[in-house]
């Protein structure tokens, strides 16, 4: 039995004026949920959210 690639990501984000800033970590491994194909678009909501006042709509 194979298992998927697993995995961990780090990231960090700042508005330019260093005012509010976005810290993340994901790990990835054996679950029973995929979040790859959905992992840019949480991403880019996260951001918005985080970093945009909250303005996390859709494109």
């Amino acid at each position: 039995m194979s298992s998927p690639p697993g995995g961990y990501a780090a990231l960090m984000y700042s508005t330019p004026d260093g005012s509010k800033t976005l810290t993340a970590s994901l790990t990835a491994g054996d679950a029973a949920v995929d979040i790859a194909k959905d992992y840019p678009k949480l991403l880019d909501g996260l951001v918005k959210t985080a970093l945009c006042g909250g303005q996390a709509g859709s494109k």
